[in-house]
């Protein structure tokens, strides 16, 4: 899940994780900007309301699993995927969480 706030993501996590411990929730950042990653801004970046130069309070990166990387650029090939295949009107971060999905999936 993309990281704005960190609420939804956190929330999700503990949420899931107090009934089914084995479950993953990863977070996913811009590749242009790890600030999960690394704790500070470190870069522009395109997916639009993700990766604010800082890391939210609210997340606890310990009670979450791995981040997932994605490049900007894949995110907005894919935003446009949905659109024309699927007709879905989505956004840059759409894209970026459907590729961190599929990675996170690839993963198991």
């Amino acid at each position: 899940a993309g990281v704005g706030t960190g609420g939804t993501v956190q929330g999700v996590s503990d949420c899931f994780k107090s009934v089914l411990p084995q479950v993953r929730v990863h977070p996913m950042e811009p590749a242009d900007s790890p600030t999960l990653s690394r704790g500070t801004h470190t870069g522009d970046h395109r997916i639009q309301g993700i990766s604010d130069e800082f890391v939210p309070p609210v997340v606890d990166l310990d009670q979450l699993d791995d981040i997932i990387p994605v490049p900007d650029g894949d995110a907005i090939l894919m935003a446009q995927k949905l659109s024309a295949q699927l007709g879905l009107g989505v956004g840059i971060s759409s894209g970026a969480n459907l590729l961190a999905a599929l990675e996170a999936q690839n993963r198991l």
